[in-house]
């Protein structure tokens, strides 16, 4: 599955999928990249999943949560290790 470029300082997704319903919860560093002005790009998101995962009959929620350390994630300071070291 593919995700643009902006979304970066993802921490985890969790996928719970139950009779009818997948849950899927998305840890990110910043979710205002998503979430703010950029309705389109959480629709866009749900649409891709629904065609990777080929669930035609279920509903899929996308929750979008904060990570309130982020820089305590090692995989997050990676990455911005990473960007300080390309700059």
């Amino acid at each position: 599955m593919k995700f643009c470029s902006a979304i970066e300082g993802i921490s985890r997704i969790e996928i719970q999928k139950r009779i009818g319903v997948i849950q899927i919860i998305i840890y990110i560093r910043f979710p205002k990249l998503l979430i703010e002005g950029k309705p389109k790009k959480l629709e866009e998101l749900q649409r891709n999943i629904q065609e990777e995962l080929n669930c035609v009959n279920q509903k899929i929620n996308i929750t979008i949560t904060r990570i309130e350390n982020p820089y305590r994630q090692p995989n997050i300071l990676a990455e911005f290790i990473a960007e300080q070291l390309r700059k």
